[in-house]
């Protein structure tokens, strides 16, 4: 064999050996932070996971197979797998955070009387959700950037949530003097994003199924209501929200309310607005279908 090629191959040995074993140096090291905020955590939750993996590429952790219990129950949620992908890990609450939850299962038998609503849209068993955020502070500014908040739920929808706000801090020995400071929070922009995945159709079902009709003609009849509501209505910004409300419920795919102030508003500005009209105008709300 040709001298270079086998330098080669064991150039190319040594790398891969040495990729996997930095990647498991990481993980353990990975290991031992995540045990050590179990360790912080253990006197109101009982948590235990099976594997912490560490990406030296992605700088992704992995925490996969875990299950949590508030301490003296025997009620458990498990959750398939946690991706962090970005975590300040110099302030007391971190300044900035991406992250994932994947696979948390929710047990029907466990929501006691609550579990009825969501029996009765057809879901049995469990319902299996997934959780994300991602979000940025700037200390100096302080300033709030929530890229995403996300939560959905197979076979029902999901919500996504962004805002930017100022004038707020993530200092926790500040948290007791929220009650007092919160209204003069800013809003710079909010949106509200739901992605329907079959939840509108089993409502739709559900109340076909209360009235002994079927669900075209209940469609119909909701639409209809929707129709005269639109015709009795002098507000532009109510007939463009129930509009787009209507275009939902005939196709429902993405409904999205979103508040973009033409300046930032303070909260307390919006606390002392005289009507609802007064407050639209405020945060220029758009409903979108």
């Amino acid at each position: 064999m040709n001298k270079k090629i086998v330098i080669g191959l064991g150039l190319l040995v040594v790398l891969v050996g040495g990729y996997f074993g930095a990647t498991k140096y990481v993980s353990n090291v990975a290991a031992k932070k995540v045990d050590d905020v179990v360790v912080k955590m253990s006197g109101n939750v009982d948590i235990r996971y099976k594997d912490v993996t560490a990406n030296l590429f992605n700088k992704q952790v992995v925490i996969s197979d875990v299950t949590v219990a508030p301490v003296g129950s025997t009620e458990k949620t498990h959750i398939a797998k946690i991706t962090i992908s970005g975590i300040d890990t110099d302030s007391a609450t971190p300044a900035f955070l991406q992250m994932s939850v994947d696979g948390i299962e929710v047990n029907l038998a466990t929501l006691g009387e609550d579990a009825k609503a969501l029996t009765d849209l057809g879901y049995t068993d469990k319902i299996v959700c997934d959780f994300s955020m991602d979000y940025a502070f700037n200390k100096e500014k302080r300033e709030l950037n929530i890229k995403n908040i996300s939560l959905g739920a197979k076979d029902a929808g999901e919500i996504n949530v962004s805002m930017r706000l100022g004038n707020v801090s993530l200092d926790p020995k500040e948290a007791a003097g929220l009650l007092f400071t919160y209204p003069k929070v800013i809003l710079y922009d909010l949106k509200v994003t739901y992605t329907d995945a079959s939840l509108v159709g089993r409502i739709m079902q559900s109340e076909a199924k209360k009235q002994q009709k079927d669900v075209a003609e209940v469609k119909k009849n909701l639409i209809a209501d929707i129709d005269a509501a639109i015709a009795s209505q002098q507000d532009d910004f109510a007939k463009s929200a129930l509009t787009a409300v209507k275009q939902f419920i005939n196709a429902p795919k993405m409904l999205s309310i979103s508040a973009t102030p033409e300046k930032p508003v303070l909260l307390e500005r919006l606390m002392r607005a005289g009507s609802p009209k007064e407050t639209i105008d405020l945060l220029h709300l758009q409903v979108k279908s």
